[in-house]
């Protein structure tokens, strides 16, 4: 297995940094110390200048940042130099060429196995050679060389090898110490993310709002759980066009804002939908428009684009939450229903808050006591007080409905002319959804119609 590039890399980088001072600074002692034997060997120095002239490429390749041809480069001229030595000398270098085997554990690093396996091979067989070639006397006798100089070259080539060794011990040791670091990091930041992603599924999963998400056609790529609410399973809709859910009648709004895209109505907006809510309809049926199998959404959407929302090239979907509001759309026809009836009844009707300010009077109130409705409405009911009623009387009113108790009676009215009237009255509090009480209905029967003057005659 050979390691990545970058590590390769920065490995042959410090080796050459280290290594070619070394070697430069060794070739010149071992020039000098021919220089000063006295068989004046001059065909020794021809290796050592083939070392020093390599160590120039190789340094211009490392500053250019290509370190690992570098290192092929200086590996390459310290064989090719002790080799030649081996040639001019007779093989007298044979044990300095076979002392590069320490060179191995470079070139597998560099190389891996394979590389480290054929250097070994080479190096062996080249050596062994000159060795049994010398031994036959094939090769010229020359001086062997002082044992200073062959010490000198082997102490090299281990040299070599051993900073070498050691720079790859320390990369890896702080890469190692590294990866600790980093792994420690990347649980901490995997078991966050799991959070994160446990919480948003359970938000998604929990809400009672249908959350979906469609394709550039219309068809369905994400539903939460919210669908079960309605006896349906998420992963039925999946794969499936949002229009076999989408009412007849709404079928053209669908198409527009879910399907059929223009650049009118892309972004954010909101539409409502009657959709299936309980079961699927033959579409050859009747009972596919029978408003119990339906359900009337509001549903927000948006846009979704892969990369730049700029581009309408990049558009793939849109995704959206869908809130039923059948319930609201059914009070609301029940609210407008009981408008139309309230309005139109034969006797008055006032509608005040707790503190008795009118929030509301019907026509007969109009027609009744006199009054617009933009003359009452947000004032006190007391500006229809007879004055025949004394503090009591309403004191006691009060406390039983705002006891949530019903209260009847009669009580004299005064009209806008001034004339009074007196009513059978019922008041009864309007409960909210918490049990409490926030409006008074007022309904008022006329009993007789009686002016002041007649009224004090009477008495």
């Amino acid at each position: 297995m050979i390691p990545p590039k970058n590590i390769r890399t920065e490995i042959a980088d410090r080796m050459i940094r280290i290594v070619a001072p070394s070697t430069i600074f060794g070739m010149l002692l071992i020039t000098i110390i021919i220089l000063l034997m006295g068989s004046r060997q001059y065909s020794r120095l021809i290796p050592a200048c083939l070392t020093l002239v390599f160590m120039i490429p190789t340094w211009f390749l490392a500053a250019k940042g290509k370190a690992l041809t570098g290192a092929k480069v200086l590996l390459t001229s310290v064989n090719i130099a002790i080799l030649t030595g081996m040639i001019l000398n007779g093989g007298s270098q044979a044990p300095a060429y076979i002392a590069t085997l320490s060179f191995v554990t470079i070139f597998t690093i560099l190389y891996g196995v394979r590389g480290g396996f054929l250097y070994a091979l080479g190096t062996t067989s080249i050596g062994f050679l000159f060795v049994y070639l010398q031994f036959k006397g094939v090769l010229s006798e020359v001086t062997p060389p002082p044992a200073i100089y062959i010490v000198f070259i082997i102490g090299i080539c281990l040299f070599v090898q051993i900073v070498f060794v050691s720079i790859p011990v320390r990369m890896m040791l702080q890469a190692l110490d590294e990866s600790k670091k980093q792994g420690s990091k990347l649980n901490t930041a995997i078991h966050e993310q799991k959070t994160s992603q446990t919480l948003l599924e359970s938000i998604l999963n929990k809400t009672p709002d249908i959350i979906f998400r469609l394709d550039n056609e219309g068809n369905i790529t994400f539903i939460n759980n919210a669908v079960r609410r309605y006896k349906l399973i998420p992963d039925s809709f999946l794969g499936k066009s949002i229009l076999d859910y989408i009412h007849p009648n709404d079928m053209a709004t669908a198409q527009e804002n879910l399907i059929n895209m223009t650049p009118k109505n892309h972004g954010e907006r909101t539409i409502e939908l009657r959709v299936l809510g309980k079961r699927k309809i033959d579409p050859s049926s009747t009972e596919k428009l029978s408003n119990e199998n339906w359900a009337t959404f509001n549903i927000e959407i948006d846009d979704i684009y892969s990369e730049n929302p700029e581009t309408p090239g990049n558009y793939i979907g849109i995704q959206g939450i869908a809130r039923d509001i059948s319930r609201t759309k059914h009070f609301e026809k029940q609210s407008s229903q009981l408008a139309v009836v309230v309005e139109q009844a034969a006797d008055v009707v006032v509608i005040t808050d707790t503190e008795g300010i009118i929030q509301y009077v019907n026509s007969k109130f109009i027609t009744t006591i006199g009054y617009s409705k933009k003359e009452v409405v947000g004032k006190r009911i007391s500006i229809l007080s007879s004055g025949k009623h004394d503090k009591k009387f309403y004191t006691a009113l009060w406390t039983e409905i705002k006891n949530g108790n019903v209260w009847n009676g009669r009580i004299w009215n005064r009209k806008k002319d001034g004339s009074t009237i007196l009513h059978d009255t019922s008041i009864f509090p309007i409960f909210d959804i918490r049990l409490s009480f926030f409006l008074f209905v007022t309904v008022l029967k006329s009993v007789m119609i009686v002016s002041e003057n007649h009224s004090k005659r009477t008495k």
